[in-house]
């Protein structure tokens, strides 16, 4: 169940509004299904913490955990939702999935912007290199090519910056583009990349001279 692609959501039961009707009780997936809505409307790379969800009046028995209860839960490796008060908006407290309760403190692998971003930029830089396959031969200009369309998309997604959370990669390089030694009909491409990370915690020291 440790996996670093699964969420599991702490709300117990919620309220749910949908035009004139409201639902009270309803199971937890509704939240989770709100959350994900949430998503789709946000910066791929943007933390989700802290961002209320529209059509969720309540949680039931929302004041049931103190926040150092709430913190114990979600180092457990829960994502755990919470709100200011009874009708407002609920909240992601650590956007973290069940691998966080064995591996805390890597975001690479437990926080879900990290690992959405991730998967984006494989996902972008994958789509940059479909278009070759089947296409050319495995020429010396193809590696050129290839090498060139995989810089020039990680260029593109470091200019994407948007304030206070950057840009989606930080930067990358490409390592290697060369023919497999297993598979005269494939080429081989490694990238590395740097992601940004969520900031979660703020160390002030106060030293009196």
């Amino acid at each position: 169940i440790a996996s670093k692609r699964l969420f599991l959501t702490f709300p117990g039961a919620c309220t749910v509004v949908s035009g004139d009707s409201e639902f009270v009780g309803v199971p937890s997936y509704y939240v989770s299904a709100a959350f994900s809505g949430l998503m789709t409307r946000l910066e791929i790379h943007r933390p989700k913490n802290f961002l209320g969800l529209t059509g969720v009046s309540g949680l039931q028995d929302f004041s049931r955990f103190s926040d150092d209860q709430l913190d114990q839960i979600s180092d457990a490796g829960y994502l755990v939702f919470q709100q200011e008060e009874a009708n407002s908006a609920p909240f992601c407290v650590h956007q973290i999935n069940t691998y966080h309760g064995i591996a805390a403190g890597t975001q690479e692998y437990t926080e879900l912007s990290v690992l959405a971003n991730f998967d984006f930029v494989s996902r972008y830089l994958k789509e940059v290199l479909d278009p070759f396959a089947g296409t050319v031969n495995i020429v010396p200009s193809t590696y050129g090519v290839i090498q060139a369309s995989l810089e020039s998309a990680m260029d593109n997604l470091a200019s994407r910056r948007v304030s206070t959370i950057g840009a989606p990669l930080i930067s990358g390089s490409v390592e290697f583009v060369r023919q497999a030694s297993y598979d005269s009909g494939t080429i081989e491409a490694n990238v590395i990349v740097s992601l940004p990370k969520v900031l979660n915690k703020i160390i002030l020291e106060v030293v009196s001279g």
